[in-house]
């Protein structure tokens, strides 16, 4: 991973964008690539027809239904897709924080996996509606999860979680195990200046071997 946490705001902005876009075409490539290769077995199955003058038609619904299973899956990642380019419409504005944060864990799921680090998202299927700006949220979480994913070792586990309180709402990323005499300060402040610019704060807490950022959100 890029680390753009101390880049000029409009400048990270722009990479963190970019960041995220490559990420999903990445996967709409392995998808059509898929279809393609399932594509090619059909013609293969029609040659064989021609020759042998038998359809195995049952072949044939396993490859039409493993390229509806792509495209289903491609339509998903273009709707997450299109979702995170719209989350910069509005500067301030009430929006579900488990549904971005599922989004933006969905996105971050392969440039973690780069890392050889564990992944684990345990985010409420039910919404909870803050107030801020969603697309800084999602960089602000996004930080997160790269600074604790690039200060672990391989093999180590880092895990998003939201928490629901009565006029906020907590977002945590925990990493562990975790050198607790690590210092993060000085990526932290820039983070902090981040959450802060949507009316968020973020704490950091170790101890037990793990280390936890946690972003609260006002509801």
């Amino acid at each position: 991973m890029n680390d753009d946490r101390d880049r000029p705001s409009d400048r990270a902005d722009l990479v963190f964008f970019g960041r995220i876009s490559a990420s999903a075409t990445h996967e709409i490539k392995n998808v059509l690539a898929t279809i393609g290769q399932q594509a090619g077995w059909i013609e293969d199955i029609l040659l064989m027809t021609q020759a042998e003058g038998a359809v195995d038609m049952d072949r044939i619904r396993q490859i039409t239904g493993k390229i509806a299973n792509q495209v289903a899956k491609g339509d998903k990642i273009v709707r997450r897709l299109n979702r995170f380019a719209h989350s910069s419409d509005l500067l301030v504005t009430r929006f579900d924080l488990t549904a971005t944060s599922r989004d933006l864990a969905a996105f971050a799921e392969r440039l973690v996996g780069l890392k050889r680090v564990k992944f684990a998202v345990e985010i409420p299927d039910s919404e909870i509606v803050v107030t801020g700006d969603p697309f800084l949220c999602q960089r602000t979480v996004f930080g997160c999860i790269e600074l604790l994913v690039s200060e672990s070792k391989e093999g180590s586990s880092v895990a998003v979680s939201i928490a629901d309180g009565q006029g906020s709402a907590v977002l945590a990323v925990t990493a562990e195990p975790f050198d607790e005499t690590r210092s993060l300060a000085a990526h932290l402040s820039g983070l902090r200046a981040l959450a802060g610019s949507l009316g968020a704060t973020l704490d950091e807490a170790s101890g037990q071997g793990r280390r936890v950022l946690t972003v609260t959100f006002s509801k």
